[in-house]
């Protein structure tokens, strides 16, 4: 009975810690828009972060983001110098 109980125990401490260990995350990419010909091309290095957080990640050659999700704001912003900033709620 007491091996039982330490295996429940176990894992339920296990699941306890694969919430924490694994943050939700939001991923995307962030695309700029050719106005004379409306092609598309990535946006290397934007900054995207939830509004009035500390929660930021930075978009890679393919513009590509993983940003953690944010319980404190659900209105994601889009920052490139030279370009006009974008929110997404």
């Amino acid at each position: 009975m007491k091996q039982i109980f330490i295996a429940i125990v176990s894992a339920l401490f296990l699941l306890f810690l694969s919430n924490f260990s694994y943050a939700d995350k939001l991923t995307g990419y962030v695309k700029a828009i050719n106005e004379t010909d409306k092609d598309t091309y990535p946006l290397i290095g934007a900054t995207v972060f939830w509004e009035n957080t500390s929660i930021a990640a930075t978009t890679d050659v393919t513009g590509r983001f993983e940003i953690e999700r944010s319980e404190l704001s659900d209105i994601l912003v889009i920052a490139f110098i030279g370009y006009e900033t974008d929110t997404i709620q």
